[in-house]
């Protein structure tokens, strides 16, 4: 529990941070700073900056919370920042953005303050003031222990889920991975250079935790869950049942291969409705997986081909149509 905080959870919490937004903020602040005649540092620090585009406050309380601003700055400069906040945020959506994707090493317990206060005679700390506290903390590279770690995700994938769940975004959650394994090749080539392995399963209950938290918030938004551990796909597919509008993904990474995908299919028409997948995943970034939607496809429909009676062809035929190209457009149009 005193374990100092690794340079890796330093870089997931950054990991997500909007360069242009960050940018944008710079600017903002240069233009607050020329009508006070005052350098820009006066106004915020970089860092500081960099810490409002990775945590991108709503309101003018979580904007006070962030390092480096108090209740003056709070005052004077809160909504300025917000609403270039919110412009970047709602950016992405008048540009047709409709998936979100969460691949944050680990998963939160969902457990720390129930635990950990639960003999105190005093009202506890709420999660957010201990996320902030945690998030100070990081700034000042002052030491954070796990407890304070773990809560600090937890208020994130809250956060997030809540905000995906407003502008009707798809929430895409990649879970059991371990990061930059070798660390000897980490000091050499840096961060996801090629050395991330099949991580330990995550913690069902605490999911559970997170979908039933989300939902009782306001809704959880629509949601794909992806599993580089295969060991986890009983208990992710059955999980995924009990919460409209979540489902299970399909074979993402070192399970993308004949084998993994039968075996996830297989599974997904064992324990739930098969047509309710959504499609392989593809990485946007790289035109070089753009083939494994074919690959996909043909192992697909091997797999109906020998599990699906000759009555029922056509709803084969129609199950393969979904997963191959009409469900992930629906997501997209919002039509599921």
């Amino acid at each position: 529990a005193g374990d100092r905080i690794s340079e890796g959870i330093v870089a997931a919490v950054f990991e997500d941070e909007d360069e242009q937004l960050f940018e944008k903020l710079r600017q903002l602040r240069r233009q607050l700073a020329d009508q006070q005649a005052i350098p820009p540092y006066i106004v915020l620090s970089d860092k500081t900056l960099h810490a409002l585009a990775s945590r991108r406050p709503l309101t003018l309380d979580e904007f006070g919370g962030v390092g480096g601003i108090g209740e003056y700055k709070k005052k004077k400069y809160g909504k300025d920042f917000l609403e270039a906040i919110k412009k970047r945020l709602d950016f992405f959506c008048s540009m047709g953005c409709k998936f979100s994707d969460v691949g944050v090493e680990g998963f939160p317990s969902f457990t720390n303050l129930e635990k950990e206060f639960e003999c105190e005679p005093t009202p506890p700390p709420t999660r957010r003031e201990r996320a902030e506290h945690a998030f100070k903390l990081i700034l000042k590279d002052d030491i954070v222990y796990e407890e304070d770690e773990d809560v600090l995700r937890e208020d994130l994938y809250v956060f997030l889920a809540r905000e995906y769940e407003k502008r009707g975004m798809v929430m895409q959650l990649h879970l059991c991975v371990t990061r930059n394994s070798n660390a000897a090749m980490y000091g050499k080539c840096g961060a996801d250079s090629g050395f991330d392995c099949v991580g330990e399963n995550i913690s069902v209950p605490a999911l559970r935790a997170f979908f039933n938290e989300v939902t009782s918030l306001g809704g959880l938004p629509r949601t794909i869950v992806y599993s580089l551990n295969p060991t986890l796909y009983y208990e992710l597919i059955t999980l995924c049942g009990a919460f409209r509008g979540a489902v299970p993904g399909i074979s993402w990474w070192f399970n993308d291969h004949k084998r993994g995908i039968t075996e996830l299919l297989a599974a997904a028409a064992e324990l739930s409705c098969i047509d309710s997948l959504v499609g392989m995943l593809t990485d946007s970034r790289s035109f070089l997986s753009y083939p494994r939607h074919d690959y996909f496809r043909r192992i697909l429909c091997e797999f109906l081909s020998k599990v699906t009676p000759e009555a029922a062809k056509e709803c084969a035929v129609k199950v393969a149509e979904d997963l191959s190209y009409f469900n992930a457009r629906k997501l997209v149009e919002d039509k599921i």
